[in-house]
């Protein structure tokens, strides 16, 4: 089963409502919340100038989920050491 399945499955049995089932529908929150940290989302890339060559650097990476802001050539991760989101490098050079 994949994450993105059990997520779907999380989703179909959580509880609507009530004191004990509210306590479960929020602990499938929270395991769903997780589990899509583990699907693999691409950073977005930001910049703040120019090359001497006059091409655009884009020199941070932000996290898909939280945002935080990494250095491009320094901080290559392969989850978000803020939030845990795992980050996909495979589109990197399409930038």
């Amino acid at each position: 089963m994949t994450e993105s399945e059990a997520i779907k499955e999380l989703r179909n049995i959580r509880p609507k409502g009530g004191i004990i089932p509210q306590k479960r529908a929020e602990a499938i929150d929270i395991a769903i919340k997780a589990l899509n940290k583990q699907i693999p989302k691409s950073p977005t890339y930001d910049g703040d100038g120019y090359a001497p060559d006059g091409t655009f650097v884009w020199d941070e990476w932000l996290c898909p989920c939280c945002d935080s802001r990494f250095e491009v050539e320094y901080e290559e991760h392969d989850y978000c050491p803020n939030c845990g989101q795992h980050i996909l490098w495979e589109e990197r050079d399409e930038q």
